[in-house]
């Protein structure tokens, strides 16, 4: 199963926990090409964390004549800078894994996802160094293989993954910014258009090959990023179109609320995962 971080819906997002089937919660249909395309390659890698605190960027007046790879650079320092963002990822078509939505926050330490689809639903939070997650008795038992009688009996609890857990990091970075970041940005071939406008606002167009990780074996891919024209130049969504075979599917994230506290408790009466005999 993929995850977002959040696949958003990506919030990409979207990274493998071990053991989980791979259902897509990914997040990209490819624009309208009009205006003027730049081509280029994306850099050997991309960082999949950030620093705690960041300082603020100078950022130019215009996205205006830079290359896609210039505008990528741009459009990272700023998601770092601003420490957070609210995200939703809906998604549509036909995808033999399944289709996920998400509803998320996404910070540098803290977050929380809301997963959804037709046969489970779960929650991740992330606060303090320790991931929680409620789950009911199908994602229990089918994404995170659990027994049929720990799956049954810890349905719609509270369940806390510390950091020595094998399940952790996977879990924990699927709601963070860092990943979110990684997981949306083109990954290769990419190429940039505009500005364009779209509902009434003046946006950029960065297309590409989605990252590896947002795929699982025999996907192909294709991912759009639009980005605000106006300072700090923020992604406003990301849309993505994955084909396998017959199968197609198309999953959007919407960015918001950029900079704004992520707002999440320690839950209560919650219960360690080690006490679980069939949590890893």
């Amino acid at each position: 199963m993929k995850i977002f971080t959040y696949n958003l819906a990506l919030v990409t997002l979207l990274v493998l926990i071990a053991g989980c089937s791979n259902t897509h919660a990914s997040i990209s249909s490819p624009p309208t090409t009009h205006g003027t395309t730049t081509t280029t390659k994306l850099p050997p890698a991309i960082m999949p964390s950030i620093p705690s605190t960041t300082n603020p960027v100078p950022l130019p007046q215009t996205l205006k004549g830079l290359t896609a790879d210039q505008t990528l650079q741009i459009i990272e320092k700023s998601m770092e800078s601003a420490q957070s963002v609210h995200y939703t990822v809906t998604s549509t078509g036909n995808s033999p894994q399944g289709l996920v939505n998400q509803i998320g926050d996404a910070g540098i330490t803290d977050g929380v996802q809301i997963n959804t689809n037709s046969i489970f639903t779960f929650t991740i939070d992330l606060i303090g160094g320790v991931a929680y997650v409620n789950g009911d008795q199908n994602s229990l038992l089918n994404s995170f293989g659990f027994s049929p009688q720990d799956a049954k009996a810890y349905s719609s609890k509270w369940i806390a993954i510390l950091p020595n857990n094998s399940y952790y990091s996977n879990v924990a970075a699927a709601v963070s910014l860092g990943s979110l970041i990684s997981n949306i940005i083109p990954f290769s071939s990419y190429n940039i258009v505009g500005p364009v406008v779209e509902n009434g606002q003046d946006e950029y167009i960065i297309s590409g090959d989605p990252s590896p990780s947002q795929l699982v074996s025999g996907e192909t891919g294709q991912t759009s990023l639009y980005v605000s024209s106006i300072s700090p130049y923020l992604p406003i969504k990301n849309v993505e179109t994955i084909t396998q075979g017959n199968s197609k599917f198309v999953s959007t994230a919407i960015f918001s609320n950029w900079g704004e506290p992520v707002n999440v408790s320690v839950p209560q009466n919650s219960v360690e995962c080690s006490t679980i005999p069939s949590c890893p």
